[in-house]
């Protein structure tokens, strides 16, 4: 005989079993959920797009709109300058001595260093650039030449702002600076045609035997763009003391004469020089530095008409069948012509002819 009263009492007994089934679930689709809200709010907090870093983000763009508008400012004091006799805008280390980390703390050491490096920075999706700092140009003194048995050498040289040079070589040294130039080409038809900036130092003291700038020519013209200082100061490094588009024909002839025995001798008029010479093709060096598969122009005037210039390049003669080369240093049509490499002075006591680079 059945026992209801037992049945009914298994049947709770298999409810409470049930229910307590649930509760667990429950409690783990809580847990999860809560998991989840956690993992959205930590992404919200600090993922890509989260609040911490758009406020970090936001921090960074403010401090460089700070930086770009107190260069805007400076620039402006500084193109008032130009035209007061007075001068009262700051420098350019002053400047960054009062945006950086003892002053207004908006530019980190490490930005300053990269400014008087390169001229410019980048602060967050902003470059700003500041230019480097204006030198005043001593007269060179072209010294007794040292080192000539590394003219040609590759030189570690950086903190430029120009991506177009890559590799440097040396080209002279005296007791006082090495002076550098560009294994790279850089164009062939630069803009000086009629150009008439005026020529400072170094481009004076560098072509000590002309004396006549006032009479302008054509080549007269490129020389002064080649030794505008303004124009190639995108290959100094904040040790540099200036550079310019290539060596003149004194440094030309300092550097050669020093690694030949055969000396080459240019004659020189008000005008510029007027004289072209052949000089050897068998050394390395003259492949290297003194002429190379490529021309290249040289800082100084010639006599020319007003579409020539100086420069040197490689020229050949032909005698049954034997082809000879030789190197060239003359005037050049400019229609024609050949390219610039640019030319760094470096003072002597920032090289370490040891490891042969610059610091």
């Amino acid at each position: 005989m059945v026992n209801l009263k037992n049945v009914k009492l298994k049947k709770k007994g298999n409810l409470k079993n049930e229910n307590q089934g649930i509760t667990l679930i429950a409690l783990v689709i809580t847990i999860i959920v809560l998991l989840i809200l956690a993992g959205i709010s930590i992404s919200t907090l600090t993922g890509e797009n989260g609040l911490l870093t758009k406020s970090s983000t936001s921090k960074v763009e403010t401090r460089g709109a700070a930086v770009q508008e107190a260069r805007d400012l400076w620039k402006i004091n500084q193109e008032a300058d130009k035209h007061t006799e007075n001068k009262t805008a700051e420098t350019l280390s002053a400047l960054l001595e009062r945006l950086g980390p003892n002053d207004q703390k908006l530019l980190t050491t490490d930005e300053m260093d990269e400014i008087n490096a390169t001229g410019q920075v980048t602060i967050g999706s902003r470059t700003i650039v500041f230019g480097t700092e204006e030198k005043e140009i001593e007269p060179v003194i072209i010294g007794d030449a040292e080192l000539s048995n590394k003219y040609g050498e590759m030189v570690k040289y950086n903190g430029y702002a120009s991506s177009d040079v890559t590799e440097w070589q040396l080209f002279f040294a005296d007791d006082s600076n090495i002076y550098l130039i560009s294994k790279n080409l850089i164009g062939n038809s630069p803009n000086w045609v009629g150009y008439e900036g005026e020529v400072g130092e170094p481009g004076l003291s560098l072509n000590s035997n002309v004396i006549n700038w006032e009479n302008r020519s054509g080549s007269k013209n490129a020389a002064t763009y080649l030794l505008d200082v303004s124009k190639w100061s995108q290959y100094c490094s904040n040790v540099a003391n200036w550079a310019i588009g290539g060596p003149t024909v004194d440094l030309f002839l300092a550097s050669y004469n020093a690694t030949h025995e055969t000396q080459i001798n240019l004659s020189c008029d008000s005008r510029g020089y007027n004289n072209n010479y052949d000089f050897s093709y068998t050394l390395e060096i003259d492949k290297k530095i003194y002429c190379g598969e490529c021309g290249y122009n040289l800082a100084s005037p010639g006599t020319g008409g007003d579409s020539y210039v100086f420069g040197v390049g490689k020229t050949s003669f032909t005698e049954r069948g034997v082809t000879t080369y030789y190197g060239y240093v003359g005037l050049y049509d400019y229609l024609k012509l050949y390219y610039c490499r640019p030319f760094v002075s470096i003072p002597r006591s920032h090289f370490d002819e040891e490891t042969m680079s610059v610091f």
